[in-house]
């Protein structure tokens, strides 16, 4: 993936967003959350149907949108997160789930 600042932060907005939003719409939307982007962290916005993502980020000289759609599957729900790693981010956009706990599956005993 082309995002590769490990210490930045990603931030998520869970809302549905409109994915006909461009640099100056998804700009306003981090604007109003009070975040500013001109501090280098990236921000996930998803499609309400789950199948469009887009990150926009300051990428030094000016603003950048990466862009998925997926075309068999989609993105998985994040319930409890706000805000992310880059490395979980490259991880969403490959179409990994991730998820706050790991669940281990009880083994099954037997009684002789």
């Amino acid at each position: 993936m082309l995002i590769g600042a490990i210490d930045k932060k990603v931030w998520v907005f869970k809302g549905a967003t409109d994915m006909r939003k461009s640099y100056e719409g998804l700009y306003a939307l981090t604007r109003s959350s009070g975040y500013n982007i001109f501090d280098g962290d990236l921000f996930l916005f998803i499609s309400g149907n789950r199948k469009r993502a887009k990150v926009l980020f300051w990428d030094g000289s000016g603003l950048s949108i990466l862009m998925k759609r997926m075309e068999k599957h989609v993105f998985c729900k994040l319930l409890d997160h706000n805000e992310m790693s880059v490395s979980e981010l490259n991880l969403f956009m490959q179409g990994a789930r991730l998820s706050s706990q790991i669940v281990i599956p009880e083994k099954k005993r037997y009684s002789a």
